[in-house]
């Protein structure tokens, strides 16, 4: 058995190319080399250190090549790689710059830090893909806003509605993500470096403008409490990763289902050639290999949720075990979210819809969908759960003789309705396009 996110075959299913760079330890430790270099280059400017030393050190981080797997021994002997790299770059400095290396900061301060350059590089990919996934989805939403499909719920069907009310019940959520993901960004992209005991003592008395420095050179935005014991940034930033895939995944779960033989209002295009996604092997068209996969990922996705939800658990002002759950669990999830966002594009991209399959479906069940119709219209006259329990009866009596409902009612009630007017209504699709309206809306 392979690793299936690491698997040179099986990848493809659930992984892309552009996050597992941004994921890669290459970007990790040339971040890492950035966060030295610009805390040299804030410390020389607020006069903390040489500003021949500062200017070093800087030239030094940016250029100086470190291969990921050097540092792996210092990161059994450290339990993080910051010391190991630290070292290395100290080999090439000059001794009257090597003293003033990571002066002052923890190894926590530099990986946070590093951390944050990381996410932010692949927020600005999953803002990407989800603007395109609900571009794709408003495009069908309009599209087929009169198109008729039954209602399923709980196994059962009972209900008309459109099938772009359907979609609008996908993107609703996925919207109120891209509104979550604006408030979570400025909260968690803020730098509070803690020093070396989290209290900011071993910074000196400018610690504050240390910080804020720091923070512009690395295009964050300053913080005010150091980070160390203080992990729910993760954990939200967790939460939303989880929960974006867990919404994909539904909708990923509702066009598999659609799909099935038996019903076949939905299908897949050829899953094969995805050029931007990996290369996926030709399969039978129409089978909902991209939907199965969606379904995977939320599902694995919301296995890790609990293990950053965990790392709050840090011990007094710092802990190493919540630490390294973090590094276990949010790369992971950080991973399948953007490659749930890149897969469900090039579902819906290629999704086949099928209006006469939808429309046949409904037209089997007859008036039968219009029971509440038919209720409501009876309750202008007698209490609505009496006039549920008439509407029952006649359904199944009309199932019985073979007849439509409204004509079974006709017969069972005297009241003063025309019975043959209201089966001709549509009150679905009128609620319905009035849904999608306000849905669109909300993109204002």
């Amino acid at each position: 058995m392979t690793s299936a996110l690491s698997s040179s075959y099986l990848s493809a299913l659930f992984t892309d190319d552009k996050v597992a760079d941004l994921l890669s330890d290459r970007f990790m430790v040339r971040a890492l080399l950035i966060v030295e270099g610009c805390l040299a280059d804030a410390q020389g400017q607020l006069d903390l250190i040489p500003a021949e030393a500062a200017a070093r050190i800087s030239l030094t981080a940016r250029a100086l090549p470190i291969e990921p797997a050097v540092l792996a021994g210092g990161v059994l002997r450290d339990g993080h790689p910051v010391q190991a790299l630290v070292d290395i770059l100290r080999e090439g400095l000059p001794p009257e710059a090597a003293g003033w290396l990571h002066f002052g900061l923890s190894a926590q301060d530099v990986m946070d830090a590093a951390q944050l350059l990381q996410v932010r590089s692949l927020m600005q990919v999953y803002e990407q893909r989800l603007d395109s996934l609900l571009a794709r989805l408003a495009e069908l939403m309009r599209r087929y806003r009169d198109a008729p499909q039954v209602v399923r719920r709980a196994g059962r069907i009972g209900g008309i509605q459109t099938f772009g009310y359907k979609v609008a019940g996908w993107r609703a959520p996925l919207l109120r993500q891209k509104q979550r993901l604006a408030a979570l960004r400025p909260q968690l992209l803020s730098l509070a470096v803690g020093g070396l005991d989290g209290t900011q003592a071993s910074l000196g008395p400018q610690a504050a403008a240390l910080n804020a420095k720091l923070a512009e050179l690395l295009k964050l935005e300053p913080g005010t409490m150091p980070a160390h014991n203080q992990r729910d940034g993760w954990a939200e930033l967790a939460s939303w990763l989880s929960l974006t895939s867990g919404l994909i995944g539904k909708m990923a779960q509702d066009i598999a289902q659609l799909s099935a033989p038996e019903i076949a209002e939905l299908s897949e295009a050829s899953a094969g050639g995805l050029a931007s996604l990996g290369s996926l092997a030709p399969t039978q068209r129409g089978a909902p290999t991209l939907s199965h996969s969606l379904i995977a990922l939320a599902r694995h996705s919301a296995g890790q949720l609990p293990a950053c939800h965990e790392a709050l658990l840090c011990e007094q002002e710092g802990g190493a075990a919540n630490w390294r759950l973090e590094w276990l669990a949010l790369p992971v999830l950080l991973q399948t979210c953007g490659a749930s966002l890149g897969l469900a594009d090039r579902l819906i991209a290629t999704l086949q819809i099928d209006e006469k399959a939808m429309a046949k479906r409904v037209a089997e069940q007859g008036d039968l969908l219009l029971a509440d119709h038919y209720a409501l219209a009876m309750s202008a006259h007698l209490p609505l759960p009496q006039a549920q329990v008439v509407v029952q009866q006649a359904a199944a009596q009309a199932a019985d003789e073979g007849r439509a409902l409204h004509e079974a009612l006709a017969k069972a009630s005297l009241l003063p309705l025309d019975w043959a007017a209201l089966a001709q209504e549509q009150p679905w699709r009128s609620a319905c396009q009035a849904l999608i309206d306000r849905a669109l809306e909300q993109d204002d």
